[in-house]
């Protein structure tokens, strides 16, 4: 298996955990929850054909869809109970990194990576941070 699949498959395992978040937001957000777990059965779909196809090229290709819809995932969670600013500088860095791949740059991967991590964090990070009520007690 190729081991950048392999990451991202990983990586599909994880946006489980942004799935239930979306659907602890509550019945309002079933859509986005129902685009989620379809983009997330995509990924596995095209990492199946990727990992069972006897043309490198195909698999190549393959292995980029995962990459993409994985990312996508994750945005689609983040733009839903995430940081959205986040999971939009994940899209547009996911968009570098086709383009990149499409200028046949070894830089795509990397590339890839970086807009993995937006999406991640803009789909499990909370959209504000909690504050901590300081407690001034035995003070």
């Amino acid at each position: 298996m190729n081991p950048f699949l392999g990451a991202w498959l990983v990586l599909d395992l994880l946006a489980v955990v942004a799935l239930l978040h979306v659907i602890r937001a509550g019945a309002s957000h079933k859509q986005q929850a129902g685009v989620v777990l379809g983009l997330q059965v995509a990924a596995v779909a095209a990492a199946g054909a990727s990992m069972v196809a006897s043309e490198p090229n195909a698999a190549s290709w393959f292995t980029w869809i995962t990459i993409v819809l994985v990312n996508l995932a994750f945005a689609v969670a983040g733009f839903t109970v995430g940081m959205r600013l986040m999971s939009m500088f994940g899209v547009v860095v996911t968009v570098a990194a086709v383009v990149l791949i499409l200028l046949h740059s070894f830089a795509s991967i990397a590339v890839a990576a970086v807009a993995a991590v937006f999406c991640v964090a803009g789909a499990l990070l909370p959209r504000r941070a909690r504050e901590r009520p300081v407690v001034l007690s035995n003070i």
